[in-house]
């Protein structure tokens, strides 16, 4: 019976994610086309001068390992593309001499890379994506004292080796944690509205139905830490 629940619920996020994007579709068609050629089109470039941590002896590289999006002040980090099993993100990155502050509202850890086992997060980032673990091989993952808050179901994505614990490092300490450390609170498939909203509300069901729950129990903390302790 379960099985088929599951299986029942695939189908309905499937339907919900083609409604989606065939109503996206829908409405590019009507824009006006002189103003879509006023529009540039986006491009996804190779970032310099990110930190990379060589695994063999922590030595820094300067690669051009990720994709991104520039938005006015902002860098959007689109994938990492690099072979590192030890990442580390700044909060802010130049291009052509133009400082940016890094947008990981679309970055996902395991998209298109599952080398990375150790992620780490530099001061001054503030938020991530709630699924930015997705599909991922991390074990290790340091969060900034910076951070305003960290979802349970972020972490819930997180899915260790049998009898191994993921170590998660704060720069903050236990009292800080508990402040920022928040219950994701999910919408039910009947609430949301249609579109983009019923999509996601279909695929935390779903989630749930999976067992992708936080628990506790399968992960190890450490408080007033700082990136070198995972290096």
């Amino acid at each position: 019976m379960k099985k088929i629940l599951k299986i029942i619920l695939l189908i309905v996020v499937i339907i919900c994610l083609l409604t989606t994007l065939s109503k996206y579709k829908k409405a590019d068609a009507t824009v006006n086309t002189e103003i879509q050629t006023n529009i540039p089109p986006k491009e996804e470039h190779g970032v310099t001068g990110i930190d990379i941590v060589k695994s063999e002896n922590n030595d820094y590289n300067y690669l051009e390992d990720f994709q991104y999006e520039l938005l006015e002040d902002r860098i959007i980090l689109k994938k990492y593309t690099g072979k590192e099993s030890i990442l580390e993100i700044k909060s802010s990155y130049s291009v052509d001499g133009i400082e940016y502050y890094t947008d990981l509202s679309d970055f996902q850890v395991g998209i298109g890379n599952q080398k990375v086992s150790t992620l780490i997060l530099c001061e001054g980032i503030k938020e991530v994506k709630d699924s930015i673990f997705n599909s991922c091989n991390v074990e290790k993952v340091y969060f900034p004292k910076s951070m305003s808050k960290v979802y349970d179901n972020t972490l819930a994505y997180m899915h260790p080796d049998d009898g191994k614990l993921i170590k998660v490092y704060y720069g903050g300490t236990q009292e800080d944690w508990l402040n920022i450390f928040t219950e994701y609170h999910r919408t039910d498939i009947k609430d949301a509205e249609w579109g983009t909203e019923k999509g996601k509300a279909a695929a935390d069901k779903f989630n749930e139905m999976m067992g992708s729950e936080y628990d506790s129990s399968l992960f190890e903390y450490f408080f007033s830490a700082s990136p070198d302790d995972l290096k």
